[in-house]
Order: C-alpha cells, then structure tokens, then sequence
C-alpha cells in the first residue's frame, strides 16, 4: 500500500501491484482522484468500506455493480484499536499480529482459512479452527458479519470427525445469531431513505473506466474464486430492502423443514414433537443447516420445553452428533437451559426408565441414563453455569440416587442401550462410574474443583460404588462440600428435608447421610417440627446406621434452645436407644439428655425419670470408659432435676445405686473415679441418708461400705450377691474393693437363713479369681470356715431346719457370676 502524503485531503489512492495480486480489487480508475464530499448530502461516489485511524487515508473502494451504505458521519473518524490476543504460543502470535495489523481484512482472512478445513491432517484443521475462532470474534461490527459466519459454518459441519474447538467454534450462541440477524433487519430498513438519496448521486458520476473489458475479464479469471466472494461479501451491505415473507413456508399448520427455518417461527404445542425431528433428521444430514435452525430451536424449547426434551430423548436417545448439537445450542443459552433442567431432572429421577406423553400421544420409555448423558453434553458448554447454579442441590441429588441404583440394579435393557452408548461417544466406563464422572464434571462447573480433588484423595469416589459404604462417601462429599460451599450446601439441605419429609423414599440412607452433615445450615424456625418428625422416625429404624445419623441430627439440633424443649417428646424412644448394643449409638443418645438438661428450666418428667435412671444404671459397668462416665453423669442430673411428682419412683432407683457407684469410686480412671464420688453424694443426699453424705464429702470410703451395711442389715445377703459381679472386673482396685465389701457383708449375714447359701456363691465366685489377692484369701478362708460350721450345726440336721433351709434357698435368687441376681430389682443392677 503506497504511503499517502499527510498534507493532502482525502483521496482514492489506487495502485497497480497490490501485496497480494491474487485479492487485486477492480477500481473505477488508476489516477489520483480527490474526491469531493459535499457537506450537506451524502456521498454517493462509493462506500469507504475501510476505517483507519485519522493520520491514514481512507480508499474509496468502488465494485462495478456494488453501492454499499453511507456510514454514519458521527463514526467516520473514529479510530479502529487493533484487538489484544493473549498469545498461547507463537503460532497464536503470528495470527493475532496478521489480523492486528488490518482488521478490516478479517473477513478476508477468514474465508481464505475455510480451504484448509477440508486438510487430512488433524493438526493443520485445528490451526485453521483456531484462526477462525478468532477472525471470527474480529467481526464483531462489521457489515458482513452474519454471511460469513454462516460459511464458516457451512465448512465446519461437513468435518466427519469434529475436535473440541470445531464444536465450541461451530456451535455458538444461537442468540448471538439472533441478534446480527435483528441488527441486520434494522440496519435495512434504518437506510432505506439514505438510499433514495444514494441512487442518483451514482448517476451523477462519469468518470470514464480505464480499465478495458477484456483486461478486467482476464484478473477476474485470475483472481479465481476471491473475487466472486469478495462480491458476496459486498452484497451483504446492499441497502435492498429484505423481504419479510421470504422465508415464509406456504403451509404453516403442518411441520416442515420450510417452517423449521423461518425466521421467528414457534410451532404449536401438538406440532412440537414432529418439528423436533425434522431439526434433527436435518442437522444429521450432510446438507449444511441454515442460522435460523438453531434460532428457532431455542425459541420452541423455551417454549416448549418438556415436549422438545422427550422427543429429543426418544429420538436420539444416545445423543448422536446431531443430537449433540442441539442440546449444545440449547446449552449455550442459560435462559433456555433453566426452561428444559426440570424435565431432564425428572426423567433421571425414575430409573432405570421414565413414561411421560408428549403432545403427539407418544409414551415410549425414555431411560434415565439418556438425560444424565444430556446433562453431561450441556455442563460442558460454559454459558450454562448460571442454569447449572440454580438448579444444583436438585441435580446433585439425582446424581447420587442414580449412583447407588446404577450400582444395586442392572438390568438387561440398560446394558444393552449404554453398549449404545459407548459406542457412540466412545465411553469405557459402566453406567454407575459415568454417574460419578457427571457429578465430577458438575462440580467443576461449579467451581468446586478443590471437593472433586479431596474426594479423590480420600477414595470416596470408589467407596461410592460399593453399595455397603455409599452412605459413608456421600457423607465425605457433603463434609467436603462444607468447606467451600456453604450456600450449597444450606439450599441442598432444604432440598432433601422435603424429599425425606415423607416416608418410602429408597434411597433414604445415603440422602440422610448428607442432610445430617449440613443440617446445621437449615433455618430450624420453619422445618424444626418436620426435622424431628423425620429423626423420631429414623430412632425406630430397625437399621442401625439409620438410628445412629438420626442421633447425630439431633446432636446437632440440641444446640437450640427451643428445639431442645421440643425434644422432650423423644424421650421416650432415646430411653429405648441406650439398650442397644452399638456403643456409638448410645453414647450419642447420652450426649443427646446431657444437652437437653443443660439447658435452664427443662426438667426431668416423672414418666421418663424412672426409666431413664434404670437404664443408666445399667450402663455404669459398661466396658467403654466413655459411657460409663457419661451415664453417670446423667444419673445425677436425673436426680438432681426430676419433678416432685417423680422423686418418690426414683428413691428405690436411687437406693439400689449406691452399691455401684462406691465400687466405681476405685476406679483406676481418675475421671470416673471422681464423677462416681460426687454423683454417689448426690444420690445420698437426694434419700436423706445424712451419714452417707457426710462420708462421702469427706472421703472416707473405707467407712462408707459397713455404715451402708449397718443401717440396713437386712439388706446384707442382696447387697453381697450385687458385689460378687465386680470380681470379675478387669481392674484390680476394683476387685479389691469388692472382696472387702463381700467380706463385711458376710460378717452381717449371721444368724440369717440364706446365710450358707450366699457363702457358697460368694466362695465360689472368688475362687475362679486367677489371681487371687491377700484379701481375697483371707476371705476365702474365713467364708469356707462359716460354711462349714453351718453344715456341721446341730440344726441344720434337723429335718425341720433343713427343710426350713431348702426353702429358704429355693425363695433366694438364682445367682450368676456374670451379671447381677435375678430379683424383682435386678433390673436397677
């Protein structure tokens, strides 16, 4: 290009040998004319097609048939910015300095890059994609934008074997198009006066043609077929008027392709189903798709959402390249991706197939796994994350659902249509793993790429494909998703609250696992009733993981005040807990009454204190360390804040446990050593039993047992058969402290008449003690001293006495070494 002198006005500068002599453009001269715009009309010489920045001169570009539009004046000297690419590479480098330097010639360089679309070698193909993914976002503005996109796309779509970047290039936003197109139409009808005005400034003009015809004839042959586009791509600015019936197809009650392509056309509700098949059939075939396609494919989805959903479904079940598209343009429209999410969700909800009619009376099965597969192909379009964010906890839930029924049910027809499947996208993953790579891919949409590498890292997305531990790895998702998603997590726990409100739903384990790990997020004003309804609910189960995650929602829970009051209504069912055999399970519901009664003015009811106390005093030789300090710590709270009315039942509880709790106050652990002492003188205090008390506040263990012996001598034989289990303590101190309480306990049995009979158990228990201590041989002996005199009394022989004494046995409780005597109270040992 010769360089123009800056002191001249404007000018057409011609020259003979152009940089490129193949794209040489036919000019209405060769000389240095200065042109002369008048101030007051429009220029009617020719269209200034190219803008520059204001110290470079401006061509005059005329065609031998073309008139393109005036440019508005207010743009005229507007300087054009070069775009700024970031460079991934030199070739990127090259490319993004060739369209910097004339950005004019974008379209240009687009069409001369469509040519090598059609190359063998993959690379040479995604160069070419590239560039035009770039020339094309340089168009932005231009005349010709809409005409030369849609040749791109024309070339695109006849690759066999599309890449990645083919498909992201070849399938933008439909809206996009939608927007040159009504551009264009303005733009038509806006300059229809300037053109009246145009025409005859063009009949005014006699400059004489240089060039002959049959030189002109000859550079067109040489410029071969540049020159017939550069005609197309002047013709895209002709102020002709468009017809607005042009594309109207002559019969619009019945679907068509004619009407498939018409501009703004919405089919009604019963001729959905058959137009969403002609699209496809269409996009299938070799025959390029026109713009308007894909326009109107948006339009009926958001119109049309759950018809165009199942039809796709049902007639590309498989999700071909054809049906590829489709959902991909719908994916690049967030509005349109919000209109078909429910129905695709609702289908994945029913596994393995869903039955839903359409306008046309079709019920054919659709799978669940064909909508997962939808929703794979949109999540990887970036412009649904906005859709994809609404609609989150409810997809997310699905995709858990579908996970553990993938895993526990195969069936036949599934295999068949995911080999289908895998064939078509080129898949080696079962259908329970393509679950588990959609949530990963749904995360990573979400921006939570950190839960994707965690899960990862801690196996739980191989735990989740074992049926037996799923609800382990859902737990781990939902912790995980704590972390870094709180808003998330708070609407996926409204979420499945209302799915777990009502009982039957399969899946309830896994889904529990995850309400209970983000419950804390839920606002308890509105859903606490229902929350305790589902947890009292679960408390029944006969399945233990079910009863533990409703506990752990209720610790949870405790933490509020009102609900802590409302949970007195599921006292009853946590006293059924602490009987089971999982010791999780009842320190959890331990944990659940220490929390309630911590809280001010909630007291113990007279129906649940004797139970409760019952079942602790149970728990207080309960091998856990854990649960024996818990339950003794509760016991004196259940003392210490039972009702009036519910005092009087608790005595006889409260009186049975002191024998426990002295014998608990040797323990070897420090912290239930000291928990026995002071909840041994509050049940003392809480019977009146002053002497007691005061040896306990004062330490005095050793007196504790023969004071507690004395003040109820009849009691000796009961209260020495309730000692004899803790010889079989592991502890030592523990044992030792028996021995000394059976020991005095004998001395008092004097004179009874189950005295033999409770010796001899009492010999018998100990003797079984591998390692015996000085105390236990010492009473060993004197026990076996007793009895022996007992055998050889005179009165004993006596038939009367003897039978007086076989009665007395036989009125005694059967004893055992492993638990306590069977009586009327045994069940407070």
């Amino acid at each position: 290009m010769e360089q123009r002198p800056s002191r001249l006005s404007k000018f057409a500068w011609v020259e003979k040998q152009h940089k490129y002599p193949e794209t040489d453009l036919k000019l209405q001269t060769e000389e240095v004319v200065p042109i002369q715009v008048p101030q007051d009309e429009p220029n009617g010489d020719g269209k200034i097609i190219e803008q520059k920045p204001p110290r470079v001169p401006k061509l005059a570009w005329v065609g031998e048939d073309e008139e393109e539009p005036d440019p508005d004046p207010e743009v005229e000297t507007e300087e054009v910015v070069p775009i700024q690419l970031l460079p991934e590479g030199e070739w990127q480098s090259l490319a993004t300095g060739l369209l910097a330097e004339d950005i004019s010639q974008a379209a240009e360089h687009l069409r001369r890059a469509l040519p090598y679309l059609e190359n063998p070698q993959e690379s040479v193909r995604e160069a070419a994609v590239r560039f035009i993914g770039m020339a094309g976002r340089c168009l932005k503005g231009q005349s010709a934008e809409l005409h030369v996109l849609t040749q791109a796309l024309e070339a695109m779509s006849k690759d066999d074997s599309p890449s990645s970047s083919n498909l992201e290039v070849q399938v933008p936003s439909a809206a996009d198009f939608g927007r040159m197109a009504e551009k264009r139409q303005g733009l038509f009808s806006k300059k229809k006066n300037k053109d009246s005005l145009a025409a005859p400034a063009k009949q005014r003009n006699t400059s004489p043609k240089v060039q002959p015809v049959k030189e002109k004839k000859k550079k067109d042959a040489a410029g071969g077929g540049f020159s017939n586009s550069l005609k197309k791509f002047f013709a895209c600015g002709k102020t002709e008027k468009e017809d607005p019936n042009k594309y109207r197809p002559l019969d619009c009650t019945t679907a068509s392709i004619e009407c498939a392509e018409w501009t703004n056309y919405i089919p009604k509700a019963d001729q959905v189903p058959e137009m969403v098949r002609i699209m496809h059939q269409r996009l299938a075939s070799p025959q390029t798709a026109n713009v308007r396609l894909f326009m109107n494919i948006l339009r009926m989805a958001e119109e049309h959402p759950a018809g165009v959903v199942l039809t796709l479904l049902r007639c590309a079940p498989t999700c071909d390249r054809a049906a590829t598209m489709i959902w991909r343009t719908i994916g690049s429209s967030s509005p349109t991706v919000e209109k078909v999410l429910p129905t695709l969700i609702c289908v994945m909800e029913d596994w393995p197939v869903h039955s839903m009619f359409t306008s046309d009376g079709d019920d054919t099965n659709v799978f669940a796994l064909a909508a997962t597969l939808v929703i794979w192909v949109i999540i990887q379009v970036p412009k649904c994350h906005e859709a994809m964010h609404k609609y989150a906890p409810h997809l997310l839930v699905t995709l858990i659902v579908q996970i553990c029924e993938s895993t526990a049910h195969a069936s036949e027809e599934v295999d068949t249509f995911w080999k289908k499947c895998q064939e078509e996208h080129h898949l080696n993953i079962n259908p329970s793993r393509f679950a588990v790579q959609t949530m990963k891919a749904l995360l990573c949409r979400l921006r939570c790429e950190n839960v994707v590498m965690q899960m990862a890292r801690k196996h739980g997305w191989d735990t989740v494909l074992c049926a037996h531990t799923q609800h382990y790895a859902v737990g781990l998702l939902a912790r995980e998703m704590r972390r870094d998603v709180i808003p998330l997590c708070c609407r996926t726990a409204i979420h499945l609250l209302g799915l777990l409100s009502t009982e039957g739903h399969r899946w309830d384990l896994p889904l529990l696992a995850f309400l209970v790990e983000v419950l804390e997020y839920l606002d308890l004003r509105e859903c606490s009733e229902s929350v305790l309804e589902m947890m009292a609910r679960h408390l029944q189960s006969e399945c233990r993981e079910r009863r533990r995650l409703a506990l752990r929602g209720l610790v949870v829970l405790i933490r509020d005040r009102l609900l802590a009051r409302r949970m007195c209504i599921l006292s009853q069912r946590l006293v059924d807990v602490l009987g089971d055999e999982d010791a999780e399970v009842v320190r959890m519901s331990l944990c659940v009454f220490m929390n309630v009664l911590q809280h001010k003015d909630i007291l113990v009811a007279s129906t649940t204190a004797p139970r409760l106390a019952e079942a602790l005093v149970q728990l207080f030789d309960h091998d856990n360390s854990n649960l024996q300090l818990l339950s003794i710590q509760l016991f004196e709270k259940v003392i210490d804040l039972v009702v009036d009315e519910g005092k009087k039942p608790l005595k006889r509880i409260a009186n049975h446990s002191l024998l426990p709790l002295f014998i608990h106050c040797h323990e070897e652990n420090q912290r239930v050593a000291n928990a026995s002492q002071k909840t041994l003188h509050c049940a003392a205090g809480f019977l009146k039993r002053t002497k007691l008390k005061q040896l306990v506040k004062k330490g005095q263990l050793s007196k504790f047992g023969k004071c507690l012996l004395a003040e109820d001598r009849s009691q000796a034989a009961e209260h020495l058969r309730r000692a004899l289990p803790y010889l079989e303590n592991p502890q030592e101190s523990v044992r030792e402290a028996a021995v000394r309480f059976i020991g005095m306990a004998g001395r008092c049995l004097k004179g009874q008449p189950a005295e033999l009979h409770v010796l001899t158990q009492a010999l018998e228990a100990m003797s079984k003690d591998d390692s015996p201590s000085s105390s236990n041989l010492e009473v060993q002996a004197i026990f076996g001293q007793r009895s022996s005199e007992l055998r050889s009394s005179p009165g004993l022989r006596d038939p009367g006495s003897q039978e007086q004494y076989q009665e007395t046995v036989k009125r005694g409780p059967p004893f055992s070494v492993t638990g306590a005597p069977a009586t009327a109270d045994a069940g407070y040992s």
